[in-house]
């Protein structure tokens, strides 16, 4: 979505993708972190979005702070396509960010939430 975070984070030494589905290809876990629905909606279903190259074995965690009927809509249309995406809003501030100590409010399944744990954590 952002050409120049993306050049940032290459930079730092993360490995660039062109498009979100060959950033989701093999992935055992995609997270998305946006700052509206519309734009994670986009990511996951357009054309080169992360359905595109996401394994059905794979778990997407959406930390977008958006509307819960946008999540919740969210989660549906990705059960129907056979994926599985859970709901990680972050909370607190930039400063707790950097401190490691932000808030974490996970929805979803106990299976998912477990799975989860490690990658949050």
């Amino acid at each position: 979505v952002n050409p120049q975070a993306v050049q940032a984070l290459a930079e730092s030494g993360a490995r660039a993708a062109a498009t979100p589905a060959q950033a989701a290809t093999d992935a055992e876990f995609v997270i998305t972190m946006l700052p509206n629905g519309d734009l994670v909606r986009s990511v996951l279903f357009a054309e080169h979005g992360v359905c595109e190259g996401l394994s059905r074995d794979a778990l997407v965690i959406d930390m977008s702070t958006i509307h819960p009927l946008q999540t919740d809509a969210l989660i549906r249309d990705m059960a129907e396509q056979g994926f599985s995406l859970m709901d990680v809003p972050v909370g607190r501030t930039s400063d707790h960010a950097i401190a490691g100590t932000l808030l974490l409010l996970a929805g979803g399944t106990a299976q998912q939430v477990e799975r989860a744990t490690p990658v949050l954590m």
